[in-house]
């Protein structure tokens, strides 16, 4: 679970960083981003679009769609479901979202 947290705080984190910028004061000349930021920024928002794309995927009961996007580990979806096939990531998902208590919001 530590690993899911992770993954969401990293990006939740990501996306934050595209969001502060400097407040620009009359009169001064609005800085031109060079073309490596707006690549970051291009890969922060197709990032923040896999993120709401996987949770809405599991918000619906999509789990084999959501299985292509997950690119964690499911170790801890087995530990908490020994008795599932290890091969079974859709069912793994489905387990964590409807029984385990994980928030697929």
């Amino acid at each position: 679970m530590k690993r899911h947290y992770f993954l969401v705080i990293f990006l939740v984190g990501l996306l934050s960083a595209c969001s502060i910028g400097q407040v620009n004061e009359p009169g001064r000349k609005q800085d031109v981003l060079p073309a490596e930021e707006v690549q970051v920024t291009a890969l922060e928002l197709a990032a923040e679009s896999a993120l709401t794309n996987f949770y809405d995927l599991l918000n619906q009961g999509e789990y084999e769609r959501a299985v292509e996007l997950y690119g964690g580990s499911y170790e801890e979806l087995e530990y908490f479901n020994p008795g599932m096939d290890p091969a079974d990531r859709a069912g793994l998902l489905a387990a964590a979202c409807e029984f385990n208590g994980f928030f697929c919001l």
